[in-house]
């Protein structure tokens, strides 16, 4: 494990775990050995932040079921919570945009 990364975090980002399904059966064995979901590497980043990051909304609710901070800062100053707001915040603008751009095509 490099930069202070736990079980979970490699469970998350290991490319071990890139089937949805085997990566869920991991975390919940994780955690229901005991790991601790609010745990952070050297940047900061818990489990929650590195679920965000890849919008894996399965984890996310899987790891705030455990008691997942997503409110807790990393180094960059960033929560779970706004890493999700913003990436919902760009799927929305990027929604926005698509109408307007059929309609500037159709005209």
């Amino acid at each position: 494990m490099s930069k202070h990364e736990t079980p979970l975090h490699l469970a998350i980002n290991g490319s071990w775990t890139e089937e949805p399904r085997r990566r869920l059966a991991s975390l919940s064995l994780l955690l229901s050995a005991g790991a601790d979901p609010n745990a952070a590497d050297v940047h900061g980043d818990t489990p929650l932040h590195l679920a965000c990051k890849a919008k894996d909304l399965q984890a996310v609710a899987r790891l705030r079921r455990a008691g997942a901070d997503d409110a807790v800062l990393n180094s960059a100053g960033v929560s779970p919570r706004m890493l999700l707001l913003g990436a919902t915040a760009a799927v929305t603008a990027s929604s926005a945009e698509q109408p307007s751009k059929r309609q500037h095509q159709q005209q």
